[in-house]
């Protein structure tokens, strides 16, 4: 069973408010791999250089689930300056860091049209290869939710010591 114990029930409304912020086990117990744009995906304008990590790329890291998402160029590297790890082994990510729009959703499409051609066995051999990197994502994950300082606070620390606020 992947999900951490705390979340495990059975036959919850979706729409429940826990299921906003956590991942749906009934749902997420049904799905290989979790796809999802961020809420900035951006290419240009004022918000095109933001990294805003939600729950829609939480959720996949505490379900252990790998995650193809669609956001703002740098969330990647974001994601593991942190200390994630992502799944440039089993695919190219390389639609993460594309400036040109057009160009990132075809290398987005690519990819997921190559894991769609995959046979069953393909499947569970990519997924028993992937444990490692889903277990160590899950428990960090964790920590930065239950046992880190509250990244906010250094953040905001930063931001006075630049004299931003």
């Amino acid at each position: 069973h992947t999900f951490p114990e705390a979340i495990q029930e059975e036959n919850v409304d979706y729409h429940h408010l826990k299921w906003f912020w956590l991942p749906n086990p009934v749902h997420y117990s049904r799905a290989f791999i979790d796809i999802s744009p961020e809420t900035y995906n951006e290419r240009e304008g004022p918000y095109y250089n933001d990294i805003f990590i939600t729950e829609k790329i939480c959720k996949p890291l505490l379900a252990r689930r790998p995650f193809i998402t669609s956001a703002n160029p740098g969330l990647y590297a974001e994601l593991k300056r942190l200390g994630f790890k992502t799944f440039d082994k089993w695919w190219d990510e390389s639609f993460a860091e594309e400036c040109n729009i057009k160009i990132h959703f075809e290398k987005i499409m690519r990819v997921i049209r190559q894991l769609d051609s995959m046979s069953l066995q393909e499947c569970n051999n990519m997924w028993e290869e992937m444990q490692e990197v889903l277990d160590h994502n899950q428990t960090l994950y964790l920590y930065y939710a239950n046992m880190s300082p509250r990244l906010w606070i250094t953040e905001i620390k930063k931001a006075r010591a630049k004299k931003l606020i």
